[in-house]
This record gives C-alpha cells, structure tokens and sequence, in this order.
C-alpha cells in the first residue's frame, strides 16, 4: 500500500505536511485531505522527524490560506445579509399597501 502526502495538525489552526519520504526546501509536493481532494503545497522547512514520517511546513502553491478564506467567507455573509434585507422591506412595503383599509362593525 501506498503511504501519500498527508497534513497533520500542528497545533490549534496550524497544519504540517506529513510526508513518508524526504523533500527539499522549495519543492513542490501534492497534499491529499481527508476527503481525498488533492492540493499543491510548497515545502518551507523540516519541522520534525520520527521513524516512519517526515513533517515540514507548507504553503499552498494557489496562496489559499485562512485570510482568504475568512474573506470568502465575510463576503458570502455580506451577500446573506443584503438578502434578508432586501427580504425584509418587500414584506413591510407589503403590509403597508392595506394599512388604510378599515372595516366597520355593527
């Protein structure tokens, strides 16, 4: 069985490339998550070494990092919410077009 190029938490919000064979710094390695998508990594540094794995920090060749992805992320949610706003004020011109109406009781 094939052993490929995995991440491995570092700690909190920080990933390393799990590697079972050596790289050099500069390389371009392919790093495959846990739901087997496929992403192209370059390697910086040799972070630690056991007996079956070398871990080296790692930069995403496309330059996606979590900064990008929290602006996609703002940016879905400003969409969102000039949405429900937009929602909103077609309900109150709604209700506004029958606020004249009044009914008399005997």
């Amino acid at each position: 069985m094939e052993t490929k190029n995995t991440y491995k938490k570092y700690c909190p919000n920080v990933f390393v490339a799990k590697c079972p064979e050596k790289h050099k710094k500069g390389e371009e390695i392919i790093l495959t998550t846990r739901r087997g998508k496929e992403n192209e990594h370059i390697v910086h540094n040799l972070v630690h070494k056991d007996e079956k794995f070398y871990y080296y920090s790692i930069t995403r060749k496309d330059g996606y990092n979590a900064q990008e992805k929290a602006k996609k992320k703002a940016e879905r949610r400003k969409d969102w919410a000039a949405s429900a706003e937009r929602k909103a004020d077609e309900a109150w011109e709604k209700s506004q077009q029958h606020k004249n109406f009044n009914v008399e009781r005997n």
